[in-house]
Parts: C-alpha cells; sequence; structure tokens
C-alpha cells in the first residue's frame, strides 16, 4: 500500500465504480417495449408484415447472447430503448433454427454479431442501416450517427403520416359526399319506385274493373238465356201439361214418362222405377197432384174441375224454372270467387318476384362504398410512395396540420395484435358474371363446375381487355344462397388469399359471388343445371395447357426430355416448399392440377382439398373427416389412419411422397399406384418399378434420366415417413443432378 500514490487510488475507485454501474446496467430488467422474437419462423413474418403495413421505425439486436461483447451491446440496446420508448425494439438470438436465417435474408444479409439494425418501411420497401460488431455500434454511438439515423426515420415516419392524416381526411369527405349522393340517388330510386308502383296499381285497377265489367256482361247474357228459356218453357208448359193429364199414368210406358218429363223440364235421370216418375211428376207438377186427387169425383165436376185448372196454367208460378234460377246463381258465385282466389295468388307471386329483385339490386349497391373506399386506399398508397422518394415533399411552403399524438402503446399494441388477419382482400363486391365476355370453355366438371376463358368488360376489374381464367363453383342441387356457397367453397378462396405470391402458384386476382346467367355461359341450359343458383367466380391467371395435356403429347412424339423433367420437378418441390412455410398442405397433386405457363413454367392450381395447418402438421380424424383427394397420390401413413376419439393424421411428408409419385408421371411413366398395380398401404421399396429413363411410345426417343435423380425419388417414396428426407433435403440434393 505504500507504494499506491494518490493517482492509483483515484483510477482504482473510478474502475471499481465502472464496474458496478456496467453490472448494475445488466441487472436491469429490460424496458416494456422490448420483444424477444421466438423461434417459430411464422411469428417473424407477421411481425415483418406488422412492420410494413404500419409504416413502423424498429430497432434490432441480432446477438448470442452469451459473449461478453454481445452482453455489452445487450446493454447499450436496452439503454436506447428507454430513451426512444415509442418505437419497439426486437431482440433475436442466434441459435439452431430457421428464424436467423429467413431473417438474414430479408434484412439484406447480417454478417456478424453482436449487430444493431435500424429498420423503416416507407411504403412497400424496407429502408435499413446496421452496425455490425461492438467496435461499429460504439462508433456509431459516440459519433451520434446511429441515434441521428433513428430521428431521421422517425421523421420521415411522422412525413408519411402527416400525409396518410390529410388523405384520410380527403377520404372521409369523399366518403361524407358519396353517403350523401347515394342519399339523393336511393330517395329519387323511392320515388320513381313508388310512381311506378301506382302506376301499375292504377294498371291492374283498370284491368280488374274491364274484366269485372266482361264478366257482368257475359252473367248478364246468361241470366237472359236461362230467362228466356224459362219463358219458352213456360210458353210451350200448357201444351205438354195437357199431354200429361191426359196421359194415364198407370199404364203409360216408362219410355213415354221420361219424354214427356223430358219436355215438362222435369230431369228423369234418378229415377229408375215407373213408381220412382210418377212420384217424382206428382211432386214436381200441382196440376197433375190435383188432377189425381179429383179423379174419383163426379165427371161433370171433375170436367169443371180440369177446366179451371186449365184456365189457371196461365197464373201459376213454375218451382222447376225458380230452382234452375238459385242453382245458377249459386254457380255463378262459386265462379267468381275461384277467380278472385287466382287473382290473389298472382298478386303475390309478382310481389314476391320484386322483393327478391330489390333484394339483389340493394346488395349490388351496398357493395359500391366498400369498392370506392377500396380504390380511395389505393390512391393513398400511391401518394405514401411519392412522399417517401421525393425530397421536396415536405418543403413547399403550405402549412401542414399537426399529426394526431401518438402514445406509447401504440405501435406496441399494432405489433401484439399480430393474429388478426383480413382474408377477404381480393373479393369484388359490385361486379357480377354479365362483366365478362365467355370466350370459351377450358374445361366442363359437370356438377363440380367448369372453368373458362373470359376477359373483362369493365375496367379495373383488374384489367379490361386481358384473357383470364375464371373457376366457376357450384352445386346444383344443393346451394341457394351466397352464404351457402361461401360455407361450402370457403376453402378455395381463403387458401390463396392468405398466399403471398409465387411464380409456381396459381395468382387469383379477385372471386366475388353471383347467380350464373345462361345468357353469358349458354352452357348453363344443360339439363339438370338450374341457372339461378348462386355460384362461387374465382378470377386467376391463364395457362396454357394442363401437365397431363403436356406430357401426353410428348409422349406420342418424342417424349419429355431429361432437362424438362428436372426444371418442372425443382418448380414443384419449390411450390410445395412455400406452402409448408405457410403451413399449408395441398392433399390434391395429380397432373391435371398442376398447369404449364407461357413461359414453360409449372404452376400448382385448384387449392379446393387444401388445408391450413399449424406447425405440427397434424389434424384430428374422426369419422366422416375427408382425408384429402385421390388415393393414388395418398402417402401409407395418411391412408392407413383409422378415425376415431383422439387420433390423428400427421402430413408433414405427405407432399414428400406426392411429389415422388409425381415424379414418375411428369417422365411419362404411369403412377406406379393406380389402378391397383402397387398396394400403397403395404409395400416394400424394391417394388418400385425403375426409374430410369424418360417414357415415349416410340422407344428410340427414350432418353437417360440422371442417377442422382432417380435416387432422389426412391428415397422420397420410402414407405417410413420418417425415412423420406424433408423437401429442403430434396432440393439441395437436386442442387447438384444435371
Amino acid at each position: 500500500m505504500a507504494g499506491l500514490t494518490f493517482l492509483d487510488l483515484m483510477l482504482a475507485d473510478a474502475l471499481a465504480g465502472g464496474l458496478a454501474r456496467e453490472q448494475a446496467r445488466r441487472e436491469r430488467p429490460p424496458p416494456d417495449n422490448v420483444f424477444v422474437i421466438p423461434k417459430e419462423l411464422r411469428a417473424w413474418n407477421q411481425i415483418k408484415e406488422a412492420c410494413r403495413k404500419e409504416n413502423m421505425v424498429f430497432l434490432m439486436d441480432i446477438t448470442d447472447g452469451t459473449s461478453e461483447n454481445c452482453k455489452r451491446v445487450d446493454g447499450v440496446f436496452f439503454d436506447m430503448a428507454r430513451e426512444f420508448d415509442g418505437l419497439p425494439f426486437f431482440l433475436v438470438k442466434v441459435g439452431p433454427f430457421g428464424t436467423f436465417d429467413q431473417l438474414r435474408q430479408d434484412l439484406g444479409g447480417i454478417q456478424y454479431t453482436p449487430t444493431i439494425l435500424i429498420g423503416f418501411y416507407g411504403g412497400e420497401n424496407l429502408k435499413r442501416v446496421k452496425y455490425e460488431g461492438e467496435g461499429e455500434i460504439r462508433i456509431g454511438l459516440n459519433t451520434g450517427r446511429l441515434k441521428a439515423q433513428v430521428k431521421e426515420f422517425m421523421e420521415m415516419r411522422g412525413k408519411l403520416k402527416l400525409v396518410e392524416h390529410v388523405a384520410e381526411g380527403l377520404a372521409e369527405q369523399v366518403s361524407k359526399d358519396m353517403s350523401q349522393r347515394e342519399q339523393k340517388i336511393r330517395m329519387e330510386y323511392e320515388h320513381k319506385m313508388k310512381r311506378e308502383l301506382a302506376e301499375r296499381e292504377e294498371k291492374v285497377l283498370k284491368e280488374a274493373e274491364d274484366k269485372k265489367r266482361l264478366e257482368e256482361e257475359e252473367q248478364k247474357k246468361r241470366h237472359e238465356k236461362i230467362k228466356k228459356s224459362a219463358e219458352i218453357r213456360r210458353e210451350s208448359r200448357p201444351q205438354h201439361l195437357e199431354e200429361l193429364l191426359k196421359m194415364d199414368l198407370d199404364t203409360a210406358s216408362i219410355k213415354d214418362m221420361k219424354a214427356i218429363m223430358i219436355k215438362m223440364g222435369i230431369s228423369p235421370h234418378d229415377c229408375f222405377e215407373k213408381t220412382d216418375l210418377k212420384k217424382k211428376l206428382l211432386e214436381s207438377v200441382p196440376e197433375l197432384r190435383i188432377a189425381t186427387e179429383r179423379k174419383g169425383s163426379i165427371s161433370s165436376r171433375g170436367s169443371v174441375s180440369s177446366m179451371g185448372s186449365a184456365s189457371g196454367l196461365n197464373n201459376l208460378d213454375s218451382p222447376l224454372t225458380q230452382s234452375m234460377d238459385d242453382l245458377n246463381s249459386k254457380l255463378t258465385k262459386e265462379k267468381q270467387a275461384n277467380v278472385s282466389l287466382r287473382q290473389d295468388m298472382s298478386s303475390l307471386q309478382q310481389q314476391v318476384d320484386e322483393l327478391k329483385r330489390q333484394l339483389d339490386r340493394k346488395e349490388v349497391e351496398l357493395g359500391r362504398k366498400d369498392t370506392e373506399l377500396s380504390r380511395k386506399d389505393t390512391e393513398l398508397s400511391s401518394l405514401k410512395q411519392k412522399v417517401i422518394n421525393s425530397p421536396q415533399a415536405s418543403s413547399n411552403g403550405r402549412p401542414r396540420p399537426e399529426p394526431k399524438p401518438r402514445t406509447r402503446s401504440t405501435d406496441n399494441g399494432r405489433v401484439k395484435e399480430l393474429e388478426t388477419q383480413l382474408l377477404e382482400t381480393r373479393m369484388l363486391y359490385t361486379t357480377s358474371i354479365e362483366d365478362y365476355n365467355v370466350l370459351r370453355v377450358i374445361h366442363d366438371a359437370k356438377e363440380e363446375g367448369m372453368v373458362l376463358s373470359v376477359t373483362c368488360e369493365r375496367p379495373n376489374i383488374p384489367t379490361k381487355g386481358r384473357v383470364y381464367a375464371m373457376k366457376v363453383l357450384t352445386n346444383y342441387f344443393q346451394t341457394q344462397t351466397q352464404t351457402q356457397v361461401r360455407t361450402q367453397f370457403q376453402t378455395e378462396y381463403q387458401v390463396l388469399c392468405q398466399l403471398p405470391s409465387h411464380e409456381n402458384i396459381i395468382h387469383m386476382w379477385a372471386f366475388f359471388f353471383d347467380r350464373a346467367n345462361p345468357d353469358v355461359i349458354p352452357q348453363f341450359r344443360a339439363v339438370g343445371r338450374n341457372a339461378r343458383t348462386m355460384s362461387l367466380f374465382l378470377l386467376m391467371d391463364q395457362h396454357s395447357m394442363s401437365m397431363n395435356e403436356q406430357v401426353s403429347t410428348l409422349v406420342d412424339n418424342r417424349g419429355p426430355t431429361p432437362n424438362a423433367v428436372v426444371r418442372w420437378f425443382k418448380q414443384l418441390l419449390e411450390a410445395l416448399k412455400f406452402l409448408e412455410q405457410n403451413c399449408i398442405v395441398h392433399r390434391d397433386l395429380k397432373l391435371d392440377n398442376l398447369l404449364l405457363s407461357s413461359d414453360g413454367n409449372l404452376v400448382v392450381s385448384d387449392f379446393g382439398k387444401a388445408i391450413l395447418l399449424d406447425e405440427s402438421f397434424t389434424i384430428p380424424y374422426t369419422h366422416g373427416a375427408e382425408v384429402g383427394g385421390n388415393n393414388a397420390h395418398l402417402c401409407p401413413e395418411v391412408l392407413n389412419a383409422k378415425p376415431g376419439p383422439r387420433k390423428t393424421i400427421k402430413y408433414s411428408k405427405q407432399p414428400v411422397w406426392a411429389a415422388g409419385v409425381l415424379a414418375y408421371e411428369l417422365a411419362g411413366h404411369p403412377n406406379p399406384f393406380e389402378k391397383g398395380t402397387i398396394d400403397q398401404r403395404g409395400y416394400s421399396i424394391d417394388q418400385l418399378p425403375p426409374l430410369n429413363d424418360t417414357y415415349c411410345k416410340h422407344t428410340r426417343y427414350c432418353q437417360p434420366l440422371p442417377q442422382a435423380f432417380s435416387a432422389l425419388v426412391q428415397g422420397m417414396l420410402q414407405p417410413e415417413a420418417s425415412e423420406r428426407p424433408s423437401l429442403s433435403d430434396c432440393l439441395f440434393r437436386l442442387k447438384n443432378v444435371n
């Protein structure tokens, strides 16, 4: 101690204090705006998408978490997070998983740890500044460049949000104007409908009055005819009555009695015996009854009575005429009631049809506002990009309104709400099948739907005049409403809406629901198809042909070349790898669902059987659950699975096995598991036919395939899933195949 100077003591004290402060800083807990990115690849993809969508400024610390220099940089990173508490800070630990590799690729390459990266999504492009290594980070801190860069990005974001605020105000004003215009149009439409309804009611009333007048005239004519007939019978009645009185009913024949009854207007059809005829005559003709009662009296008195009866015939009213008048009156009333009932039913049916038409028009009108807002969002994105690229954007001399104040938890809350996704960003609400011109039918699957070649007749849906493929999905015997179609075929458009763009996967531009019009699609006039059935329409890129057609054509000629087979197979694996990264399994891979683009590339299509899974690629398997498409392309573990409570199916190696089967078909060979050739539920690898060359009907054109390619396909078709390579391994091994 005697050898130490005062200066040495001061230096030792300062060193001890510095170490203590460093230790205290390390032991402080990280601030609330620091988030640790987990190892799941989906988490990084969601964070990246949220940063792009919200135009966020973020800082990222890439560290191994163990070395001393990384620990020191972690402390500096936490201090900056406390200073810029309104920004999200992400901590990425390098380890044996895929997140760091994907992150390094997305952020432009990271070579060393520790590294601090400052990022900002201006529009769709990422602006980034990297400080790699502790020395470079210290220099950036000491010179102030690091913090200055953070502030510069924050100012750029403030300008962007200011433009967004102004654009939102414009959009709100446009929406308000649209609402007022829509209200005005609705009022005019209602006034027009009321006027047309009044005119129709007046027309109906006039037609009803004319019809009633005609019926009254016809009824009047019938009454006059009946009255005239009754007068004729009344005039001829005395003659027939005299003939009846002279007839001896006891000795007269049945034929004569019926003839006189018909002349008197009395129906004899319900009388079968002579006594019945006599009884009915006595009941219907009072004069005959009186004459019969007086028949036993004195002849002179009888003669006088007969003369008195005959002289009084003209003063008696016929009961038969009155009965017929009553029957005709009842019949007329029944006919009038039936006519009124038919009119009411016809009126109700017309009202139902009118309500259906009004409902369809309202659905179209309600979708117009959403379409307009979508167009404004596109204009807003374009305006954002112009502001980022123009250095004079903020120096035009005009006063700008202050942006809305942001709280500390605004951006952090957006990061934590990453699971909220809008699946139907490509749905068209105001279009219909009438907006397209059908060129031809590419494929007609009868009850399952069809694929059409169409051009768009309306601008911006999405491109007027361009040729598209339109897939029509419907169930002609069940689906009647948009909700039913939406539920039945939701997998078809939900998967394609979630998938980012990829060159080897079919691109869906838009989709909409409409009732198929046979005037636009004449095939809907076929027997068994209901033209008013609601259908789902998917607008996609049109490609040259299916791989089934291409391979069949090549087999009939010179056969596929080995280079083409290897290239198509590599593109198929890249598409399946991309689906695997997004936790999607196709489940219906076959040559008919693989398309060939105009530049000769393979494209995967038809996602009707696809399924979205978690990272375990496992689903419950209960009775009635669907396992996928055709059995010839399903792996052994899927076909051998037994349904039941707590039973599951694992699809992690299904794409690898299906791709191995398709390798045979791409080379022109038949599927080795089709038509019961080999049962994939239980087989050995030695049973598989060799895949040494391409197939052609003219054997002299068959060409040998690379041995490495054949060995890879054989490994992909191993019966045990654990023995098959992953898609990443397949792509790596395929790089060395020539």
